[in-house]
């Protein structure tokens, strides 16, 4: 691609590193990174069960965008409301952070669900803007007085968790739960099939879905739309359906980096755009605002010193 947007999301291992798009050097090792912009794709669909490593992976791109050189939106769902991105709320082009966990926090379903139709009003009108302006270069056969808007970043961690309690919470009947519920995912399929001309870009992570979700939360428009695929899941391997669902390929499984006794490994990914593919790890590291106490001061102050703050943009 001749753009160079794209973000670190791990190494490959540099005895299978071979060359590809996906891919970049970082001193003797190789990073594979998520090229988002033309010639890439501008949308993600990340797959791993609980425990797989799929918040962590996340965290990382989210890292990745807020270290990146230049001004860009970025704002992050936790729809499972877990708290795993709390650490990113002070951090620089972070313009909002929703953990939707109505027990805990009630609206903040309220507010997920009005997050998405911001979105939805924010690329409907960068669009009427380019719009305007390709109108202006037909009619006076110059460049048009049009200033590309900075990339906007929507990411989504627990997707299915997310539709499933949009209608839960905010809906009473069966059939408006059902109505609610379809909205959302409308409004994630419009920012995808939209967004991507106008630097809106859609990170949907979630659990395998069963027959009955896909077709609720993940419709195939959508999902043909999340053009990068990305299998989070550690040592706990990737079943057949989960890589059947991400990757059409049920096979896939067998890419996921293992050792040497055929295990996987602990933040073990595999990334796919088109027909190219990467197996990758996910870097270590804690989260720094978790209660665990196994967590240490340490690791929490290592992390800390990587996440610039929103005052040093």
């Amino acid at each position: 691609m001749n753009d160079d947007r794209r973000v670190f999301l791990g190494w490959v291992d540099e005895a299978k590193a071979k060359p590809s798009p996906l891919l970049v050097r970082h001193g003797d090792d190789w990073a594979a990174t998520w090229p988002y912009g033309p010639g890439g794709a501008p949308h993600m669909a990340v797959v791993g069960t609980t425990g797989g490593g799929k918040s962590s992976l996340l965290r990382m791109l989210a890292l990745g965008l807020v270290r990146l050189p230049g001004e860009r939106g970025i704002i992050i769902i936790d729809g499972e409301g877990a708290g795993e991105f709390t650490m990113f709320r002070r951090a620089r082009n972070v313009a909002a952070i929703v953990n939707s966990n109505e027990a805990a926090d009630t609206g903040s379903v309220a507010l997920a669900d009005q997050a998405l139709a911001d979105v939805l009003a924010e690329v409907i009108g960068r669009n009427a803007d380019l719009t305007r302006a390709q109108q202006q270069a037909e009619a006076t056969r110059r460049t048009p007085d049009y200033v590309p808007p900075a990339d906007l970043f929507v990411v989504v961690d627990g997707w299915m968790s997310l539709v499933y309690d949009i209608g839960k919470v905010l809906a009473g009947s069966a059939r408006e739960q059902t109505r609610m519920r379809e909205r959302a995912v409308g409004r994630a399929l419009q920012i995808a099939r939209i967004g991507r001309k106008v630097g809106v870009h859609l990170v949907l992570a979630m659990h395998r879905p069963d027959a009955r979700s896909v077709e609720t939360g993940l419709p195939g428009e959508l999902k043909s739309l999340l053009g990068a695929r990305v299998a989070a899941v550690g040592p706990l391997g990737l079943r057949k359906v989960e890589a059947e669902m991400c990757f059409d390929d049920a096979t896939a499984g067998a890419r996921v980096p293992r050792d040497e006794h055929g295990n996987g490994v602990l933040g073990g990914c595999l990334l796919q755009i088109g027909a190219t593919e990467v197996p990758f790890k996910v870097p270590p590291q804690a989260n720094p605002t978790s209660a665990d106490p196994a967590v240490t001061d340490e690791q929490r102050a290592a992390v800390w010193r990587r996440l610039p703050s929103a005052a040093a943009a």
